[in-house]
């Protein structure tokens, strides 16, 4: 009869083997004759995965989606029936490992022995990525959950692609109450918008006070709010309650606010983050 190689067979070379009452159910003169194997052994060769082809865009910006092409190849003599993910990457340089920045998958739900899958995914490009140059590089079986002839073939670079700034964070709007005394609490309305097409991680807004309507971290700053994120396109208003400094002198401030004060994040532009509002009698 025909027999079934069980696919998590290590690779290498067996005997073929048969064995009479193998469950012991037939008592026997000589129980430990029952068992002959072939004098020539048969070679074991699972599955071969590798990469084939990968690409994507020239170009692409922190934070916004591109789309990876790819095709997988099983070049082993025997097939993968069970699912594997392929795993996508941007490296600076051509060698593609898992300690590169992931940045998508694919599922393949099986693989015939010299067949091959391709497909197309749209992944995101992290807003925390350095700007810069990176190849893009495809890994099958990432998490190396199937076993294969060799494990040391399963990656490839691709294209490169220069990846630039996706986020602009500016203040859209900053408000305060017309007056308040020095050591009190006042509300600070603002708003702050992402104008770029890529989403922006966490930063932090400063809110400040300051003798002339161009505000700088020089300014004296009096609070500060995070925004979690900001997806391009999108806004973000809060009302922050801040304490007027007791140490603050007598006079008329403007209000205004810095998105990023800390410059965490790298943006397009990185000259349009301040805004000054209306001024403030401070007593």
């Amino acid at each position: 009869g025909n027999l079934t190689v069980p696919a998590t067979t290590p690779a290498g070379d067996y005997f073929l083997c048969a064995r009479a009452d193998d469950n012991a159910a037939v008592p026997e003169q000589d129980e430990n004759n029952n068992t002959r194997c072939t004098t020539a052994t048969i070679k074991v060769a699972p599955a071969d995965l590798i990469m084939t082809a990968v690409s994507g865009p020239a170009g692409g910006m922190t934070g916004a989606k591109i789309n990876v092409s790819d095709t997988v190849r099983n070049q082993g003599q025997g097939s993968i029936a069970a699912s594997f993910r392929v795993g996508y990457y941007l490296s600076p340089d051509a060698a593609i490992t898992t300690a590169d920045t992931r940045v998508g998958t694919r599922s393949v739900t099986g693989l015939a022995a010299n067949a091959s899958k391709s497909g197309t995914v749209n992944v995101t490009v992290p807003s925390t990525l350095a700007p810069g140059t990176y190849y893009i590089g495809a890994i099958a079986d990432y998490t190396n959950v199937r076993l294969e002839l060799d494990e040391n073939n399963n990656s490839l670079a691709g294209n490169t692609i220069n990846v630039t700034p996706g986020a602009d964070l500016v203040i859209s709007a900053v408000s305060a109450p017309a007056g308040g005394a020095r050591g009190s609490t006042v509300v600070l309305n603002n708003t702050t918008a992402n104008q770029g097409a890529g989403n922006a991680a966490s930063f932090t807004i400063g809110l400040y006070l300051s003798t002339d309507p161009a505000i700088t971290t020089a300014d004296r700053r009096v609070g500060t709010r995070t925004v979690s994120a900001l997806a391009g396109g999108a806004t973000n208003a809060a009302a922050t309650t801040v304490t007027i400094p007791g140490t603050l002198a007598v006079g008329t401030y403007y209000v205004g606010a810095i998105a990023d004060y800390n410059n965490t994040r790298v943006e397009s532009s990185e000259t349009n983050n301040a805004l000054a509002g209306n001024t403030m009698t401070v007593q």
